[in-house]
């Protein structure tokens, strides 16, 4: 249940996937020398806490104490995050606590939605709800808001007051958790990570165009080809209707552009390696491709662990 993440922009806030990107770029927009009213314009801008929990904000905490002291007791910032930090974890389903009977009757019984693909079908929510995985119990939390918090919907009988009622029960939309690494780690640094990383890009890339057929036009690969290419590509080639959303969320959070750039590779990367994986491709193909699509997963592996 997923689909209350429904605007790009926000996503990219709650995804674990990207959840180093968004952290790093929050320490630092954190540091002493950010101006504060710079600081929470920013944080309200994506929606994300980092003192305490708000009930329609990310909030991103440090165990024992807030993100903020986290990142401000830091005992040395060299631009980057990932030494500090041992692992991120990401929660939804503990935004809400609340007695499932309770729950049932205040808002499963307003559900009645019958007609979407991204929603459960309310039969099936009512007669399963009681004795569904209490984090899927949860989570539907989110999803009602949702799809209810609009005018046209919260005219419908009992939907105005169970809306209010999960919002006033609500902590959070996401937590992400901060696990301190003591001492800080020593990684390979920025410059040999990035460089490693545009090399196994291009020679993968130049690697798929050479077994590329003649008359490429519709083949899977030229797809592949097409995106290597952008990634590969400096920022100023890359065309602004491009930009993803997570590119969208580090300006916000006023990330200096050159850590833009490599993020947004970075991801790419990651999010390529993953369709590749899952591509129904001969396997002539991939056994062409074996050792420059070992060495990308290896240079990306490497940006993924240490470049935030």
């Amino acid at each position: 249940m997923s689909w209350y993440f429904d605007q790009p922009f926000h996503a990219v806030v709650h995804s674990p996937q990207d959840a180093p990107f968004v952290l790093s770029a929050l320490a630092h927009l954190l540091q002493p020398r950010s101006a504060r009213l710079t600081v929470e314009r920013a944080l309200k801008h994506v929606f994300v806490s980092v003192d305490e929990p708000v009930g329609n904000f990310t909030h991103v905490t440090a165990q024992d104490r807030s993100f903020r002291d986290f990142v401000r007791g830091l005992p040395r910032w060299e631009g980057r995050l990932s030494p500090h930090v041992e692992t991120i974890t990401t929660d939804t389903a503990h935004a809400f606590d609340f007695d499932p009977q309770e729950f049932y009757r205040r808002v499963v019984q307003v559900y009645d939605v019958d007609y979407s693909n991204f929603m459960p079908y309310a039969p099936t929510v009512k007669r399963r709800f009681l004795t569904d995985d209490p984090v899927q119990r949860k989570n539907f939390g989110h999803l009602f808001i949702a799809w209810y918090d609009r005018e046209s919907y919260l005219d419908k009988p009992g939907a105005r007051a169970a809306v209010e009622w999960l919002k006033s029960i609500r902590r959070y939309l996401a937590k992400h958790t901060v696990v301190g690494r003591a001492p800080p780690a020593t990684p390979p640094s920025l410059s040999s990570l990035e460089g490693g990383l545009t090399e196994a890009l291009a020679r993968f890339r130049d690697e798929l165009r050479a077994h590329l057929p003649a008359s490429a036009h519709g083949d899977p690969l030229r797809f592949y080809a097409d995106e290597l290419d952008r990634l590969v590509a400096p920022p100023e080639a890359v065309h602004p209707q491009r930009r993803e959303a997570l590119v969208e969320v580090l300006q916000a959070l006023l990330l200096p552009p050159p850590r833009i750039h490599f993020f947004q590779r970075i991801a790419g990367t990651r999010d390529l390696l993953a369709r590749w994986r899952q591509s129904q491709r001969p396997e002539v193909d991939r056994a062409a491709l074996q050792e420059a699509t070992a060495h990308l997963r290896d240079a990306a592996g490497a940006a993924l662990a240490w470049a935030w």
